[in-house]
């Protein structure tokens, strides 16, 4: 479910602690702040995950254009409970990318994905993983 703007605070409460326990365990050079300032400015969305109207985590999406054409870049991610929500909701994500005509679903971890990821289409390009969407 995307988060509309004017309900972006409201849902801040719930992702907030998310995102400071992927920063814990990735050490990126973004902040939680950034990632409220980039959702504010409409340059990424918030997507929060529900399996049976309980929420299980969420995403951060952000559309860029680069020489080989649309991407729809995963910023972060974060698993509130037990389901993975990059594997559980690929086919949302796969929707949401064609949606705005991305070739490719990416997204950078310095965490090892491959197992849990290759079983839905991704896989490792350096650093970064790459799900063709042709």
């Amino acid at each position: 479910m995307i988060v509309p703007q004017d309900k972006l605070q409201e849902a801040w409460i719930t992702v907030r602690p998310g995102l400071t326990r992927v920063r814990e365990r990735t050490a990126p050079r973004w902040i939680e702040e950034d990632v409220y300032a980039e959702l504010r400015a409409g340059r990424s969305t918030l997507h929060l995950g529900y399996v049976d109207g309980v929420y299980v985590g969420f995403t951060v999406l952000t559309p860029s254009q680069t020489f080989d054409g649309m991407v729809l870049h995963i910023w972060c991610a974060h698993n509130a409970s037990s389901y993975d929500v990059i594997s559980l909701f690929t086919p949302e994500l796969e929707r949401l990318g064609r949606s705005i005509g991305a070739r490719h679903l990416t997204f950078w971890s310095p965490r090892k994905w491959d197992r849990k990821i290759a079983p839905v289409g991704f896989k490792a390009n350096q650093t970064e993983y790459v799900k063709e969407l042709l």
